[in-house]
């Protein structure tokens, strides 16, 4: 099995764990595509300048334009994600980065959880986000204070 083929069958297996591959979801069935800026056949996961690394605040809320920040062709409807979070903060709680479709959506598409001791310790995730009509998908941030919370978020696959 080439390289390309084992990037393909490791996203298609956090696709089918996500319960999202197929019909049904967003209205009819999806057909996945992987990243590859190149064109060799190879994954090129999409990453973009506000999420590699930056550090957001506690309540921080707001859009990911896939398109304007990632080159997510117009059209997609999902994305499949590979996300890590950590919080510097030293006191225990449930840090978090929550990425949804809607603002309105009362449970997350996906959570990148940062593990309870704080302290520097990286998280990890990896899911399906939907992305709104407008190309959009909604973020929210759970953590220990002001800029303490730093986040990746790389794109390996999207759904049209």
């Amino acid at each position: 099995m080439s390289s390309a083929e084992e990037r393909l069958d490791q996203v298609e297996g956090i696709i089918h764990r996500s319960g999202l591959k197929g019909a049904g979801f967003l209205s009819g069935a999806l057909r996945w595509r992987l990243c590859d800026k190149d064109g060799d056949g190879d994954m090129d996961p999409l990453t973009a300048d506000n999420w590699g690394g930056d550090s957001y605040d506690d309540g921080d809320t707001g859009t990911i334009d896939w398109h304007g920040e990632y080159g997510v062709p117009p059209g997609a409807r999902a994305v499949c994600v590979i996300c890590q979070a950590r919080d510097a903060g030293s006191s225990g709680g449930q840090y978090q980065v929550d990425l949804q479709a809607k603002s309105t959506t009362t449970i997350p598409s996906l959570r990148v959880p940062c593990p309870r001791s704080g302290d520097d310790h990286m998280g990890f995730a990896q899911g399906v986000v939907p992305i709104a009509s407008d190309g959009t998908s909604y973020y929210a941030i759970t953590a220990s204070g002001n800029a303490t919370l730093d986040a990746w978020i790389r794109v390996v696959a999207y759904a049209t």
